[in-house]
């Protein structure tokens, strides 16, 4: 088995990260659809989103920078991606968990 290259990992990452933001804006929205499925499945949605969020920010961890003449001109860190995905993921479950809990609490 060989070394993953770079642009490889830099691959997955991006991978991760983007099925977490599009899988926390899913469930952001069909929670807030007034469907009646639409709280279970955002529910759901929101967990995997978190699921994956966290496994960007504590498993993935891509770093680099561009340095010129010994001054820094840019540079990237993986984990504020991945913070902003935990975030939305977060809110997502938190508000379909409000939801689900106000439609059964309410007769």
């Amino acid at each position: 088995m060989s070394n993953p290259t770079l642009g490889s990992f830099t691959a997955v990452v991006s991978l991760v990260w983007l099925l977490s933001v599009v899988a926390g804006g899913l469930s952001l929205r069909w929670t807030l659809m007034r469907r009646p499925g639409g709280s279970v499945a955002g529910l759901l949605s929101a967990a995997g989103s978190l699921a994956l969020a966290w496994l960007g920010l504590s498993r993935f961890h891509l770093e680099t920078s561009k340095t010129v003449n010994g001054r820094l001109m840019w540079s990237l860190d993986s984990k504020w991606f991945f913070q902003a995905a935990c975030v939305l993921a977060a809110t997502a479950l938190l508000l379909a968990v409000w939801k689900r809990l106000r439609l059964e609490l309410v007769p």
